[in-house]
């Protein structure tokens, strides 16, 4: 029997840890409009089932074996997927915006404060960081007269990663 709905949000769940996988899914099965297509352990795995399912979002974390999340983002990204990305992190804001920027995310979630703010990524649909095309022609603008304040005006200033001396 096919349940596959047009309607879904198709997801794909990437972490190494088998209980965050259990408990991503009981959270994810409780919204209607959430389909589960997929499940990785690691960034290999991760790249293999986005391929073979063409998710609209892949939820994955940061710190994993053999591909990291924001080593498997760019390759994602590199190789042209279009689903959106949200990385999850229990490190608090020690990832920073820009570098999720930089590898394509769309976002960055502290696993430790989930709550709405995921059910908020997984159905808004919304692209929270800029695509790179986005990046690059606001980069071109800051050669112009541009600042990089008038590049972050109107982004989301979420908890989960702040702005801190030292970053781009």
């Amino acid at each position: 029997m096919n349940s596959e709905r047009s309607d879904l949000q198709r997801i794909v769940v990437v972490d190494d840890s088998d209980g965050f996988r259990s408990l991503l899914q009981w959270f994810l099965g409780s919204l209607p409009e959430v389909q589960i297509v997929a499940e990785a352990r690691d960034g290999v795995d991760a790249i293999a089932q986005v391929e073979r399912t063409k998710p609209d979002l892949v939820l994955m974390d940061v710190c994993m074996p053999k591909l990291d999340g924001l080593q498997t983002t760019r390759k994602l990204r590199t190789g042209g997927e279009s689903a959106r990305i949200v990385l999850l992190t229990a490190y608090g804001d020690t990832i920073p915006r820009w570098l999720a920027e930089e590898v394509g995310a769309d976002d960055v979630l502290d696993k430790s404060n989930l709550g709405e703010r995921l059910r908020e990524a997984v159905v808004s649909g919304v692209r929270r960081l800029p695509k790179i095309e986005e990046r690059n022609e606001r980069s071109h603008e800051g050669t112009h007269g541009g600042t990089q304040e008038g590049a972050n005006e109107g982004r989301d200033e979420g908890k989960t990663v702040g702005n801190r001396t030292g970053e781009k």
